[in-house]
């Protein structure tokens, strides 16, 4: 016997949703073999409405446009939705897939990532697998995170290379900076003075090509972030 998955959609735009819903209709017809059977239990055209419909409703799977009317975006109805009590799984589902709208939603607590373009012979499956725990994401949408990620290791590279060159105390002196510290607490720590620590990191910024303390403290923190050896 299959299990029902119940099913919210989330689009201001009716064209999509009949879309959606046919192509739920036809996937869950041809997938006979599927343990599961996708039925869609409610229709919402904004994140406000959404956020109410699911406590109404209690779904097990939400696909959530990003690009929603009024004051409650995409973005703010999937933080609402997946910080509740037994929340369901939400799956961005929007024609946009640059970085800013994809780190909007994976930060705001998405379980995947669709391109409406891209969603036509896997939205199905794709409701399936964030049903399950899975990760989904639209070929795009993986390169987009893949590029990010070699992009992120590149910079923590460059930041390891840049902070060899310091002086042990001149490292010392920044990595104290970049907790926070302030001259005097510095000092302290490294049984100095305050002005020869304003010295250490004056000297330090020159060194890494840091226009300020901000700019040190940052190349820092990127220095010590693991997953790049």
């Amino acid at each position: 016997m299959s299990t029902t998955l119940r099913v919210i959609l989330v689009d201001d735009d009716q064209f999509v949703l009949s879309y959606l819903a046919d192509l739920i209709g036809r996937g869950s017809s041809i997938d006979e073999a599927s343990d599961y059977r996708v039925q869609i239990v409610g229709i919402a055209a904004s994140g406000a409405e959404a956020v109410s419909l699911v406590r109404e409703v209690r779904p097990d799977v939400v696909l959530m446009d990003l690009q929603m009317p009024g004051e409650v975006s995409g973005a703010d109805a999937i933080r609402t939705i997946t910080h509740g009590i037994e929340p369901p799984k939400v799956l961005a589902l929007t024609a946009f897939g640059d970085d800013r709208n994809i780190r909007q939603a994976l930060a705001a607590g998405a379980d995947g990532y669709l391109i409406k373009a891209q969603a036509a012979n896997v939205l199905v499956s794709s409701i399936i697998k964030a049903h399950e725990g899975e990760a989904v994401a639209s070929p795009d949408v993986t390169k987009h995170l893949m590029n990010h990620l070699v992009h992120e290791d590149s910079e923590v590279l460059e930041a390891r290379e840049l902070v060899r060159e310091l002086h042990e105390d001149e490292r010392k002196a920044a990595e104290f900076l970049a907790q926070g510290k302030t001259y005097d607490q510095i000092a302290a720590q490294m049984y100095n003075s305050p002005s020869n620590v304003k010295k250490l990191l004056s000297r330090a910024r020159r060194t890494v090509g840091a226009a300020n303390s901000v700019e040190l403290a940052v190349i820092i923190d990127r220095a010590k972030l693991r997953g790049v050896e």
